[in-house]
């Protein structure tokens, strides 16, 4: 029924969203015309099997390490949402030295000071459907979660996480969204107005690897018959184009209010 009322709706190109799989963006685009996120078969990039949200967020922290933001060398990460998105950015942040210290999905939530083998819990969820016992952690709250010390942490589940009675709680150095719109606006507004005060380089990045997956996947959906050889890695340009607007939005904005696009 969507699909069908924005037929006409031309300028939009509907992609996935939190619990849209392949094969939903698959009738979706039968519906409407047009649609991202779909399966290999028709002409899809496998998102979540490249982790390309997580990569993208990945990316962002090594450009704010760049910076002087982080030393991602032993950063600790806490992760909300370990789902594809929290898991791939949990992996790729672990490839570059970071140290995963907890995690959490809807069935609740784990930590250890110690770290914890991204790898290993994986395939903890894997197996048992959530990351809650997971053998040499504690048991975490979703509350605690938000105030655990660490340089990065990583909302990767729903919107409106943080809001103007929790966000002060919030110890992290740099904020890597992998949700859409975690924080309410007014809890942006704080975390500006933290930035401002105390000198907390406290900066939310888009997560840039998806966002030119499917930009890329709909280039060649349109672009198909003319023979044009297709790029082999589609998140080449993800440094760059995180990296171009990185400088200006910590001398400037640390939160873009995507609400409103």
């Amino acid at each position: 029924a969507f699909g069908a009322r924005i037929r006409d709706v031309t300028g939009y190109i509907p992609g996935p969203d939190m619990g849209l799989d392949e094969g939903l963006m698959a009738h979706l685009r039968d519906a409407c015309g047009r649609a991202v996120g779909l399966p290999t078969v028709l002409g899809g990039i496998p998102l979540d099997v490249l982790g390309a949200t997580g990569f993208g967020l990945a990316v962002s922290a090594e450009v704010a390490a760049e910076r002087g933001v982080i030393d991602l060398d032993g950063a600790r990460v806490v992760v909300q949402g370990f789902g594809s998105v929290g898991q791939h950015t949990a992996r790729f942040l672990a490839e570059r030295g970071a140290v995963l210290v907890a995690a959490s999905d809807s069935r609740g939530g784990v930590v250890s000071t110690r770290g914890l083998d991204v790898a290993a819990l994986i395939a903890h969820k894997q197996h048992t459907g959530a990351v809650a016992h997971f053998p040499g952690a504690d048991e975490v709250s979703h509350e605690a979660l938000l105030a655990l010390p660490c340089e990065i942490w990583v909302p990767a589940a729903r919107p409106d996480v943080f809001t103007v009675a929790n966000v002060d709680q919030l110890q992290a150095k740099i904020l890597l969204e992998g949700a859409n719109i975690p924080a309410s606006p007014e809890a942006e507004e704080l975390l500006h107005a933290k930035k401002k005060k105390a000198g907390v380089k406290l900066d939310t990045e888009l997560s840039g690897g998806q966002l030119k997956d499917l930009v890329a996947e709909f280039k060649r959906a349109i672009k198909e018959g003319t023979g044009k050889e297709f790029p082999n890695d589609p998140m080449q340009q993800v440094w760059g184009a995180i990296g171009a607007v990185f400088g200006s939005w910590m001398n400037d904005r640390a939160v873009v209010y995507r609400r409103t696009y």
